[in-house]
């Protein structure tokens, strides 16, 4: 934006969507394009580089198994968990909400042995961070939520360390 007003020219810059498109927020700048999902993080994830990680630090039979059981990809399963920390705080966005996320990360909320998410330990801290009143309250604010895609509701350090709590023991060597 500095650059716009020296009448600066040849300059592009990327910025992370974060929420933005969701909130309906345009780029300050004609000069800035936003990633096609909410970070660089979830555009690399969604690329083959996801394939090249789990094959270095994920078992292939785990994964095999994992995959056969759950019906996706370890992909699938990564943005499935991924959304209940993104539209938790895509919701404390829109409200206003002033949540302690770096409390509220999936290296708390992620099983180690299971890699399942504890979502409703995840809202239980939130409305001890004074969110709303109730785990329920926050389960129906969340579901009346728009639907959008889920690669810009996920913020990419969640699925780093959802990625990186499946890989240490369930997914990984």
């Amino acid at each position: 934006m500095r650059l716009d007003t020296r009448r600066f020219s040849g300059a592009l810059g990327i910025v992370d969507d974060d929420l933005d498109r969701l909130q309906g927020q345009a780029l300050p700048s004609p000069n800035l394009l936003a990633t096609d999902a909410h970070d660089l993080e979830c555009v690399l994830f969604r690329s083959p580089a996801l394939d090249g990680v789990l094959a270095e630090y994920g078992d292939r039979d785990k994964i095999r198994r994992f995959e056969a059981d759950y019906g996706g990809t370890v992909r699938d399963a990564l943005l499935a968990r991924g959304l209940v920390f993104g539209r938790l705080r895509w919701l404390a966005l829109r409200r206003d909400w002033d949540l302690p996320f770096h409390k509220l990360g999936p290296e708390r909320f992620a099983d180690r042995k299971t890699w399942e998410v504890d979502r409703d330990g995840l809202y239980a801290a939130a409305v001890a961070a004074g969110a709303l009143e109730s785990i329920d309250a926050i389960h129906a604010a969340v579901s009346e939520l728009p639907d959008a895609d889920p690669w810009s509701i996920c913020r990419g350090h969640d699925l780093i360390g959802l990625l990186r709590t499946g890989c240490n023991r369930y997914l990984g060597i």
